[in-house]
């Protein structure tokens, strides 16, 4: 008798990354991963990213997944501020799986938030950002 998906554990995830851009090669379906980073400052508050891409690598797959991302503050006391859901066509628990999300998000005021993977509403991994206030141009960092 053939085990059904839910004996399954969640998806591995082998990599997981904030970054610039995320380019996918027409003609070898390489990714190339530009600028990566786990910070963010802004002039002003509250701070649009239009464009905040996230780059998931996962393997240990035993079917299709719906794959869910959440962007949060630290202590979840602003509620979730993105939430979107993917479906992940994932067959073969050998395979290297590669995902590649925008999401569009407005931080509400400097802190640390987390942006969180889950799988079939299992969490699997969350990533820390620091978003920042930086001072206006031509203006000292602190002031004595």
């Amino acid at each position: 008798m053939p085990m059904e998906k839910l004996g399954h554990p969640p998806p591995v995830v082998q990599a997981m990354l904030l970054a610039d851009h995320i380019h996918i090669d027409p003609g070898t379906g390489k990714r190339y991963i530009l600028g990566t980073y786990n910070q963010l400052m802004a002039t002003h508050f509250p701070h649009a990213v239009p464009r905040l891409c996230l780059f998931v690598a996962l393997t240990e797959a035993h079917g299709p997944t719906m794959l869910r991302l959440r962007v949060v503050d630290m202590d979840e006391e602003m509620g979730t501020l993105v939430e979107s859901a993917h479906p992940a066509p994932m067959y073969h628990p050998n395979d290297l799986y590669y995902f590649s999300f925008t999401l569009s998000v407005v931080f509400p005021t400097p802190g640390l938030y987390r942006i969180q993977l889950f799988a079939d509403n299992e969490f699997l991994r969350e990533l820390r950002l620091q978003v920042g206030l930086r001072p206006p141009a031509g203006r000292p960092l602190s002031e004595e």
